[in-house]
């Protein structure tokens, strides 16, 4: 790197006062770093993932989203899905690279890797793909993309806004030709402005074409103008929140508050906004930048801190837990398009369930991120189970006794029976 390498699009190469890179990559940037990282085989990486997913179950998970998919992504889906290593429910959301290109050629080809994507309709398909809007908001990347300046340390605005990594009017054409060809359209938006310019594009998606029901998506959300909360709503857009970040901490005080605001920093991940507003939230996890246990999520989107007796973030942007438990269960079910088969327990649907060592919604909600799953299932199939000896055995410390085994034979009956 030199003072003159240009930044890539959607990325941005961090240098000192003389101008020099500082050794710092942001964003897109970081394939500088990582395509220097020699690649693992396709066999280490679907083992690596593997080992993972058994993780995820023991959390619960039945289903998830791969919210960055690109051809190393697919492969190792793909290898999962042909060796029956695959205990999950997957969706790929395909990378879109360029999001300023709205030619045909780019939307046949993400069109084409979509397809290809669709594997079996029950466990391995797309159908979805990914558009990073803007960067980081934390100071000093600062590259999320906001409607008015950052402030500096000492409270007072500066010329430096973000940018958006997108022209506007060319991805407004991209997102109405991926709505018209029936494709879920899932944006990274970290800023108020990277919003806006998302619910613009998808407004001028449905004004093309309609309402086609592809549930699109807008993920992060970490600001939002309160102009924009009733537009969820309206134009059918899926609040995708990592409400375990909404907690005061590190990330959310020194990088942030003070070059924000007190007005703007009130609405820090405004998940209790959009609600009342009327908005469908959906829950994820945005690993592995942190935890994928749902019990830790849940604690913090009804108390706003990460532990008892810590001083809460916006807590008038508390959620209900039953909308936190909605959030990844029947509505993360309805954004992968499967709420007619799981996100419920209903007659006629599959069976994927979880057992859980109490009811989460009657103990003290600052003890819900305790909560242990003593079984998960995927169509019934016993995929994890904290009893030693059976499926996904990971905690052969505990013993749940006789009372579990004779719970486990109830459900067992109760799965299988006509």
């Amino acid at each position: 790197m030199t003072a003159e390498t240009p930044d890539p699009p959607g990325g941005k190469i961090a240098h000192d006062a003389s101008g020099a890179p500082s050794g710092s990559f942001a964003d897109s940037a970081a394939i500088f770093v990582s395509e220097k990282i020699p690649e693992s085989g396709l066999e280490e990486r679907a083992a690596l993932t593997s080992a993972e997913l058994k993780k995820m179950s023991a959390y619960g998970i039945t289903s998830l989203m791969d919210a960055f998919v690109a051809r190393a992504e697919a492969e190792v889906w793909r290898r999962l899905y042909d060796t029956g290593k695959l205990p999950m429910r997957v969706r790929m959301a395909i990378y879109v690279a360029s999001p300023s290109d709205d030619s045909d050629e780019a939307v046949a080809r993400l069109i084409t890797a979509s397809k290809a994507g669709d594997v079996d309709s029950n466990v391995l398909r797309s159908g979805v793909v990914k558009v990073f809007a803007d960067g980081l908001m934390e100071y000093p990347a600062q590259t999320a993309a906001l409607l008015e300046p950052y402030l500096d340390k000492s409270g007072k605005p500066t010329e430096h806004s973000g940018g958006l990594y997108f022209d506007p009017e060319r991805l407004a054409k991209l997102v109405q030709k991926l709505d018209a060809a029936g494709l879920t359209v899932h944006v990274h938006a970290i800023g108020d402005r990277a919003v806006r310019a998302s619910l613009d594009a998808f407004a001028s998606a449905r004004a093309a074409n309609g309402d086609r029901d592809n549930r699109h998506q807008i993920a992060h959300m970490q600001l939002v103008d309160p102009a924009d909360f009733p537009r969820f709503k309206e134009l059918g857009v899926l609040a995708d929140f990592q409400l375990e970040w909404a907690k005061r901490e590190p990330a959310t005080e020194g990088p942030l508050e003070p070059y924000l605001g007190p007005e703007r920093y009130r609405y820090l991940y405004p998940a209790g906004s959009l609600h009342q507003a009327g908005a469908t939230i959906i829950g994820g996890s945005d690993w592995d930048i942190s935890s994928y246990n749902p019990f830790r999520t849940f604690q913090t989107a009804v108390t706003r801190a990460g532990a008892k007796g810590q001083k809460p973030l916006n807590i008038e942007e508390r959620i209900p837990l039953q909308t936190a438990i909605d959030a990844y269960t029947i509505n993360a079910a309805y954004a992968m398009k499967q709420d007619a088969t799981t996100g419920s327990l209903e007659v006629g649907k599959r069976a994927d369930l979880v057992v859980l060592d109490r009811d989460i919604l009657t103990v003290d909600p600052e003890t819900i991120q305790d909560t242990k799953v003593l079984a998960t299932y995927l169509d019934g199939r016993l995929v994890h189970s904290a009893s030693p000896g059976k499926a996904g055995d990971d905690d052969e410390d505990e013993e749940p006794g006789k009372w579990w085994d004779e719970r486990e034979m109830r459900m067992r009956d109760w799965l299988h029976r006509d």
